[in-house]
């Protein structure tokens, strides 16, 4: 096992997909391919009984028996230095977001390019993020270079910040907060104006880069 090798496991039960995805990283000089899984469950065992423990894991959102949310969730408990690369067809916010609750690194669309593929596994392997498809271009070089500022947030719109890191609702989040759901509108217009982010994940992947939350 060559360690200077970024090293991999796929969490995927879709097995041509996966076959796919292992001979296109298996190519890459960088990259090793350590072991595959059907589900979490299995990913347990495997990890139980690989000699390598993966710098990377690649992880597939719906699966049997244990899916993407509870098997990062146990990750990230359990293997804390393991990144996730979450991989999905789903582009719904709400799975996005609750992938990145559960300490998923990045989220990838299965029908990306390959190149891209490549790129986020050494954008999680060396910078500990990748969110391509969802953060602004703007963020996500700031987030290459480390030229991240926190700019000025409001008492109120930090509070928002911190909850909006939750699986809250925004409605729950504003019965938290005591305040009316267009009153949280408006923090949450300002947090997304000033962090200069389009999206609830992307919000979330600022406050998890600058410490101003932990998952």
């Amino acid at each position: 096992m060559d360690k200077a090798k970024i090293t991999i496991a796929i969490i995927d039960d879709h097995r041509l997909f996966r076959a796919g995805i292992s001979e296109l990283l298996s190519n890459q000089q960088d990259i090793e391919v350590v072991f595959e899984a059907d589900n979490g469950v299995e990913m347990q065992a495997s990890l139980k009984n690989s000699q390598v423990i993966p710098d990377i894991v690649l992880m597939d959102v719906n699966m049997p028996h244990m899916d993407g949310y509870e098997s990062s969730r146990w990750l990230k408990k359990h293997y804390p230095g393991i990144g996730i690369l979450a991989l999905s067809m789903l582009d719904e916010e709400d799975t996005i977001t609750r992938m990145l609750q559960s300490g998923s690194g990045g989220y990838l669309l299965k029908n990306a390019n390959p190149e891209d593929l490549v790129t986020a596994v050494r954008e999680i392997a060396y910078n500990g993020s990748y969110l391509n498809n969802i953060v602004t271009a703007k963020f996500m070089r700031s987030v290459k270079t480390g030229n991240i500022s926190v700019p000025p947030l409001s008492s109120k719109e930090l509070e928002f910040l911190r909850l909006c890191c939750t699986p809250m609702s925004y409605s729950a989040i504003a019965t938290e907060m005591n305040i009316s759901v267009n009153t949280l509108e408006k923090h949450r217009a300002a947090v997304f104006r000033k962090l200069d982010l389009p999206s609830r994940p992307g919000v979330m992947l600022y406050a998890i880069k600058n410490g101003l939350v932990k998952v």
